[in-house]
């Protein structure tokens, strides 16, 4: 049985909310494209329920597990676990969730803290109480931006990096494949496209045009555009422009500043993508992820594949590839979780340059990096798909050293 089925069936089976004896977690989820909120719900559940923590997961996508939220008393959980900012916006029993619930409060920021500020004020609402509260706190699977907000709510930051997917049972997803003759054995696994923010597909210098909170002269925006484009320390576009403005963290929050570092950051993400792997001309490559076609086009070297692939059957995929080559979700400290699963899948990885490497131990020979910066990803990958096959024992140390179950234990001592 899967963690998030596990987690289910625990729920369906309790006889009595308010049960004696061990700690209890809540996991408050949503549905997403791709079922990766979910997904990683159940990870997380599984590191929990391993460290004897009983578990609680709560889609708040359907009305009829909300509903279930009034159900609990205020003091009944432990921990509650919110996947990113959406469970921000629900209420318990007339109240936020976080002022309902008496427990420690873990909000996990799965992507750049940036769009959580843009898409609802309700983050912001959040980070005021942190300022002043014992029991709320941030978890942040990138540096970079923990010290964005370090200055707003000080130790509340806690970094939790993303562990790998090893276990599922319940067989593979049926996909849409090349067969084996046609499949390279690289994979790049990312949409492309207006997913990210409505600016996504505009340059730097229109964006900045017109979304400019700084009142800049054109000399200075075409400037801040051109720095951040050839930033070569730090992906991160926030501290990006916030080096170049050399102004200091607090007057980042801005609603303004923030929605042109939104508008910024998709557009680099679009932009830096397309550039690497239109850099590749000479190695195969299958593309799965919408948009990538009607930008590149019909090539020779290219396979492209539309369908998404469910978060969960990751470790299946990269089990196919030889090769991942990954992008960086414009992090300077902080891999997101394909990296560690790719890699216990047997599958080594290339990707943007990342301070993050040092703490992969044994494993971080595995993983090769390219600067953002005039990326030229090809001769890496030449050398990857040239490399041995991954000792197993190494495979071994990686599930050991990087599963959910550790990251929950260091978490929660």
């Amino acid at each position: 049985m899967s963690g998030l089925m596990a987690c289910y069936y625990k729920w369906r089976q309790r006889k009595s909310y308010l049960v004696e004896g061990g700690k209890r977690a809540l996991i408050l989820a949503w549905s997403h494209s791709s079922n990766t909120v979910i997904s990683l719900a159940g990870s997380l559940a599984s590191g929990l329920i391993a460290n004897d923590i009983d578990v609680t997961i709560l889609n708040l996508s359907d009305k009829s597990q909300r509903r279930k939220l009034g159900f609990f008393h205020r003091r009944f959980f432990d921990q509650v676990f919110l996947m990113g900012s959406v469970p921000l916006r629900y209420k318990c029993n007339g109240m936020p969730i976080v002022d309902y619930f008496e427990s420690d409060i873990y909000f996990w920021v799965l992507d750049p803290i940036i769009y959580d500020f843009d898409s609802t004020s309700k983050t912001r609402d959040y980070f005021n109480k942190v300022r002043h509260s014992e029991r709320l706190y941030c978890l942040f699977p990138d540096r970079s931006y923990m010290k964005f907000v370090e200055s707003w709510i000080g130790d509340r930051c806690i970094y939790f990096p993303f562990a790998g997917n090893f276990n599922r049972e319940d067989g593979r997803q049926n996909r849409d494949n090349p067969d084996d003759e046609k499949r390279s054995e690289i994979v790049v696994l990312a949409n492309i496209g207006q997913e990210l923010n409505v600016h996504a597909s505009q340059t730097l210098q229109e964006i900045i045009d017109i979304l400019d909170p700084f009142g800049l002269d054109g000399r200075r925006k075409a400037s801040l555009a051109k720095h951040v484009m050839n930033d070569e320390i730090h992906s991160n576009v926030a501290i990006s422009v916030k080096n170049f403005m050399q102004i200091p963290f607090q007057e980042m929050y801005d609603p303004r500043i923030i929605s042109l570092l939104t508008a910024i950051d998709a557009s680099e993400k679009r932009r830096r993508r397309i550039q690497i792997v239109d850099s590749i001309k000479s190695l195969k490559i299958d593309i799965i992820g919408a948009g990538w076609q009607k930008i590149l086009g019909d090539r020779p070297n290219i396979t492209y594949s539309a369908k998404p692939v469910r978060h969960d059957f990751l470790a299946d995929l990269f089990a196919d590839y030889k090769v991942l080559l990954d992008f960086s979700p414009n992090w300077d400290h902080g891999f997101n979780d394909r990296v560690i699963t790719s890699i216990a899948a047997g599958c080594r990885v290339v990707t943007s340059q990342n301070a993050a490497i040092t703490e992969l131990g044994d494993a971080s020979t595995l993983v090769s990096t390219y600067t953002m910066v005039h990326p030229q990803p090809e001769a890496e990958l030449a050398k990857a798909l040239n490399a041995p096959t991954i000792d197993e024992n190494l495979i071994s140390r990686i599930k050991q050293d990087h599963n959910w179950d550790g990251r929950l234990r260091q978490l929660l001592a």
